[in-house]
């Protein structure tokens, strides 16, 4: 009797354990959502892989997720910018490199005077500015159509705290400005 009193009690202080008696169901919707677009970015902070595209449609909206600031080519210096915006989250990549192979980025910090040619720079979801300390981006496609990509460094903030960015990598249509 006291069996029957406690499952009783049970049901009616928490209605899901009722699940096992079959007294009571629940239906659980989810939704689906997925990311398209000519556009994909790829990374890893603080062990939280991140993985995006244009658009995402969720809810049979679609929302824009990635924003692409500035992506050119920069032909007479033999350089190509990438700089896009994880809308979701805020935050951005900037980055100015050689438009082919391997550039490493060492103790990069941005001056008001000068304008520097090469440059990796992020900014969380805390609004917080990182610089690169020892970043390495690696280009293998920049042409008119779209620029490749891949990147990790250590990156460090003005008050010293450092973040390490990982497995970063992108493809991403050229000339586009949003």
């Amino acid at each position: 009797m006291r069996v029957i009193i406690i499952l009783v009690l049970s049901v009616i202080i928490y209605p899901a354990a009722g699940l096992c008696l079959g007294t009571a169901s629940r239906t659980y919707i989810v939704t689906d959502s997925n990311y398209f677009g000519n556009a994909r970015v790829s990374y890893t902070v603080h062990g939280k892989k991140t993985t995006i595209k244009n658009i995402l449609q969720t809810d049979g909206q679609n929302i824009k997720a990635l924003h692409l600031n500035t992506v050119i080519l920069i032909p007479k210096k033999g350089l190509v910018r990438v700089n896009f915006t994880n809308a979701l989250t805020h935050e951005v990549f900037d980055f100015v490199v050689a438009d082919k192979g391997t550039t490493v980025i060492r103790h990069y910090k941005p001056t008001m005077i000068t304008q520097e040619e090469k440059k990796a720079a992020y900014m969380s979801e805390q609004l917080v500015n990182y610089y690169a300390d020892n970043c390495t981006v690696v280009i293998s496609t920049a042409d008119d159509k779209h620029v490749v990509g891949k990147f990790a460094g250590q990156f460090i903030a003005d008050n010293g705290a450092r973040i390490n960015i990982k497995d970063g990598n992108f493809d991403i249509p050229m000339n586009q400005t949003n």
